[in-house]
């Protein structure tokens, strides 16, 4: 795994983060949002 590679993924984990943040109050949702936007993140990157 590449530099590159890493920064990116940590990138997309503060955007999924404050994404997750933003949408929702609830704390099982932020949890449930973050997840969920890991996995789809994992599979398309």
């Amino acid at each position: 795994m590449g530099r590159m590679d890493f920064s990116k993924e940590v990138l997309w984990k503060e955007v999924s983060l404050l994404v997750c943040h933003l949408l929702s109050d609830s704390v099982v949702l932020k949890i449930y949002c973050y997840q969920k936007l890991s996995q789809i993140i994992k599979e398309g990157f």
